[in-house]
């Protein structure tokens, strides 16, 4: 292969990175607009669920975080950021407390499965700066899908309403 292929083969791979990693943001970025959500429906006055809200709080920043990790990661990168428009929550789609928790473990879930993806395609393309950057992603994800799955759990067990929730709730203020 000659310098010029090389050269071409890099952009190319610069290219998709760049749309690898900004799907990633996109999801972030839909993470936290989700989380968001959650702990404003959690913190108005009629719900009045205040360990839920600082838990979703909590989440919505550390969303957020990410977000901001792969853009400045992109621009040391010198990849293009394609910026994509977030999804609007739909919070009232969910019935109880509980089905919240299982649809934020179920998009932390596929947030991960998309981080590995990239990884992966990383990995075959020999950028081992990109597979190293999402590490700490991936032991994140992790822990916030198991932080998750024994939120939902807990909820279940203690009832998406009346004082089994409240306690649950308690519990949680808290913990955070």
């Amino acid at each position: 292969m000659d310098l010029e292929s090389n050269q071409a083969l890099a952009e190319e791979w610069k290219t998709e990175a760049g749309l690898l990693l900004s799907s990633q943001l996109l999801l972030e970025y839909n993470a936290f607009y989700f989380y968001t959500a959650c702990a404003a429906h959690f913190g108005n006055p009629t719900v009045c669920l205040r360990g839920l809200e600082r838990f979703f709080k909590e989440c919505s920043l550390e969303e957020n975080e990410h977000a901001q990790k792969i853009i400045d990661f992109m621009n040391m990168r010198g990849l293009k950021i394609e910026f994509q428009s977030v999804e609007a929550p739909d919070i009232k789609k969910y019935e109880k407390t509980s089905d919240i928790l299982e649809a934020s473990k179920e998009f932390e879930q596929a947030v991960l499965k998309n981080i590995l993806t990239i990884s992966e395609i990383a990995a075959k393309a020999g950028d081992g700066t990109i597979v190293e950057f999402l590490e700490d992603f991936v032991a994140e994800q992790v822990r916030s899908i198991s932080k998750l799955n024994d939120l939902h759990v807990n909820c279940v067990r203690c009832g998406d309403s009346g004082m089994g929730l409240f306690v649950f709730d308690q519990s949680l203020l808290k913990e955070h």
